[in-house]
């Protein structure tokens, strides 16, 4: 009765482990978007007028560890300003 007691504890803390560890890995997903107020930031650089905002916002991304967003942020800058 004592084994089965202590096979069943040990069980319960494994599977609690495991569900406390996939919890936390989703915490630290990626989701492609920034939920929280980004910072500010400026950097001069030879992009349109019209698209210097979303470089300075890309950049934010970029450091804000927003890495998918950052991408996009970029991408969009390029397609509206080729040269």
């Amino acid at each position: 009765m004592k084994r089965a007691a202590s096979a069943s504890f040990i069980v319960a803390v494994v599977l609690c482990a495991s569900v406390f560890t996939a919890l936390a890995q989703e915490a630290q997903h990626d989701h492609g978007t920034p939920t929280g107020r980004l910072g500010t930031v400026h950097f001069p650089t030879s992009c349109n007028t019209a698209v210097a905002q979303d470089f300075d916002r890309g950049i934010a991304l970029l450091h804000s560890f927003w890495y998918s967003a950052a991408i996009e942020a970029f991408t969009g800058v390029l397609k509206n300003d080729p040269s």
